[in-house]
C-alpha cells in the first residue's frame, strides 16, 4: 500500500508511515486499543513512497497472551480509491439534487404504497404544500376524490411490476388553498 520497503518500516513507530496531521490521532487510537484491550476500525491518511498520500482503513486489536497486553495485531487497507469514488458520487448527487430542486416541474416520488418519499421546490410551487408537510404522507392528498381510485390502481400496478423508475407520467392534483 505504502510502496515502502520493509526493512525501512518494520520495528519502527507507526507513526513515520501516518500522515503528520494523522499522527496524534493514530496514536491516541493505538493507546486506546492497548488500555481498553478492544479492537477499533478507524480510517486515516498514510504516506506513500511513490503514490503520494493514501487513505487507509485500519484494523488494530491488541495481543494478549496470558492475560496480558503484549502488542498490537493490525491490519491496514488501502482505501483511497473506493474514498475517491464516494466523494465523487457525493458530487455528482449534490449537482443532481441541485437541477432536481431548481426546476419549475414538480418532481414527486412515491413508495410501493403511494406514500410521498420525495417531493421536489417544483411542486411546492405547484400544490402550495411544503416538502416537510408532505413526506411521508399518503400522496393521495392531493389527487381528486374523483381520480383517488385510478391512482390507487395504478401505484398497485406499479407495485406488481415492482419499479417503475425513469418512467415519466402526469396527473391532476389539487393545490392547498383550493382544498
Amino acid at each position: 500500500m505504502t510502496h515502502w520497503p520493509r526493512i525501512e518500516w518494520v520495528g519502527k513507530p507507526f507513526g513515520m508511515l501516518v500522515h503528520p496531521d494523522d499522527v496524534t490521532t493514530a496514536r491516541e487510537i493505538i493507546d486506546y486499543i492497548l488500555q481498553k484491550r478492544c479492537p477499533i476500525t478507524c480510517v486515516f491518511r498514510l504516506r506513500s513512497r511513490d503514490r503520494g498520500d493514501r487513505i487507509g482503513e485500519f484494523v488494530g486489536t491488541p495481543l494478549i497472551e496470558e492475560g496480558r497486553v503484549v502488542g498490537l495485531l493490525g491490519i491496514l487497507r488501502d482505501i483511497s480509491e473506493r474514498k475517491t469514488i464516494e466523494q465523487a458520487l457525493r458530487r455528482s448527487e449534490e449537482q443532481l439534487r441541485s437541477v432536481v430542486q431548481s426546476t419549475q416541474d414538480a418532481i414527486v416520488s412515491l413508495d410501493h404504497e403511494g406514500t410521498v418519499v420525495f417531493w421536489n421546490y417544483g411542486a411546492e410551487q405547484m400544490f402550495g404544500y411544503a416538502t416537510e408537510d408532505m413526506l411521508n404522507r399518503p400522496a393521495t392528498c392531493i389527487i381528486p376524490e374523483r381520480l383517488r381510485e385510478q391512482h390507487r390502481q395504478g401505484i398497485q400496478r406499479a407495485g406488481v411490476a415492482d419499479r417503475v423508475t425513469g418512467h415519466r407520467f402526469e396527473s391532476i392534483g389539487l393545490k392547498k388553498k383550493w382544498r
